[in-house]
């Protein structure tokens, strides 16, 4: 909030700006940032004094963290009680058993046809896919069903790391508590997804294998009921939910044709189209500056996780290094101080 009270500030320009107001917001942050760095130490600032979380850009990478650290929380908590009943379970039965989801893998077939158009019609990218599991979490078929008002129903992709998962699975998809801003998004909080491939991938950081820059990534197909949608242009992240719909579009300018899509699950829109240039309604025109559709809603009863999918990319290319700034530095490992190296060829 004081971020966005700064940077409101600044934009008045030249001669207009209040720079003892601005002051002020430089000290509040900077001691609300020393707080911070004492609750979550980083080891980048060992022997140098902490940067202050100033911008936008800076908290989200810093809510990301938080983000990881309550899904590597409910992991540890997982592992550990598979260690407590080793001697009378099998410790990979433990965690199963804990993820409280039956995973199967998906067989050849229509269905797995679908899915790999829709995938390779949107990844924009040399991935590769090399498995795609069924996921039926327990309860999420009956909440959805339970919704009072219901709205278009769309297969989308969510990306997130490789730490997260076993929390993801195990809780489901949520949205941070009030005074909590894990997600930090632009539209809101809320659970968010898009119907390009390429785009959740960037959100999605891999380990790496051997020493060949082979990476090992995984990604969420989740059927997500839009209910009453309304569509947007303009970044405005709020603390509580929109009260006159369920879930924003924020226009983007590319995405999957949509005069190419199938339907699976009794009415749930998947796209097979290649991917297009998105036709801007006429009072957004103009008002666009994302590359793709994102899909926020803001009620984890919309969302029921169907696919879970593994992919890798062989070889590391510089966007990939912008899109993923950091890597997972072992399993359960968080995002905090890793290094990347990008092999010059």
């Amino acid at each position: 909030e004081v971020i966005m009270k700064q940077d409101k500030e600044v934009k008045k320009g030249y001669g207009n700006t209040d720079v003892d107001l601005l002051l002020e917001y430089k000290e509040e942050l900077m001691k609300m940032s020393s707080e911070y760095y004492e609750i979550i130490p980083n080891s980048q600032y060992v022997n140098t004094q902490p940067r202050p979380i100033d911008q936008i850009h800076l908290l989200r990478g810093e809510m990301m963290k938080l983000e990881d650290l309550i899904n590597i929380e409910r992991a540890s908590k997982i592992l550990l009680g598979a260690a407590l009943r080793e001697p009378s379970l099998n410790p990979l039965d433990y965690c199963y058993q804990a993820l409280q989801s039956d995973i199967t893998p998906l067989e050849n077939g229509e269905e797995a046809t679908i899915l790999m158009r829709y995938i390779n019609q949107t990844k924009e990218s040399n991935y590769k896919i090399k498995n795609i599991f069924k996921v039926d979490r327990r309860g999420e078929a009956e909440r959805m069903l339970s919704l009072k008002k219901r709205g278009q129903r769309k297969l989308l992709f969510h990306g997130s790391g490789n730490s997260n998962f076993l929390g993801i699975l195990s809780m489901g998809l949520r949205i941070a508590p009030p005074g909590v801003n894990i997600a930090g998004w632009a539209f809101g909080k809320g659970i968010y997804f898009a119907d390009m491939f390429g785009k959740s991938a960037g959100y999605c950081v891999g380990r790496t294998y051997g020493y060949n820059g082979s990476e090992e990534f995984y990604m969420l197909l989740c059927e997500v009921d839009l209910g009453k949608m309304k569509k947007v242009t303009q970044a405005n992240f709020s603390e509580e939910r929109p009260k006159d719909c369920d879930s924003y579009l924020a226009l983007g300018q590319t995405e999957p044709d949509p005069s190419d899509t199938m339907m699976m699950f009794n009415g749930v829109e998947v796209p097979q189209g290649e991917a297009v240039r998105a036709d801007i309604p006429k009072q957004f025109v103009g008002q666009v500056y994302i590359a793709h559709n994102e899909y926020i809603v803001f009620d984890p009863s919309r969302v029921r996780i169907r696919y879970m999918v593994q992919f890798s990319q062989q070889e590391v290319f510089f966007t990939t290094f912008l899109l993923s700034l950091t890597r997972q530095v072992n399993d359960f490992g968080s995002r905090f101080n890793s290094e990347t190296n990008i092999k010059k060829k």
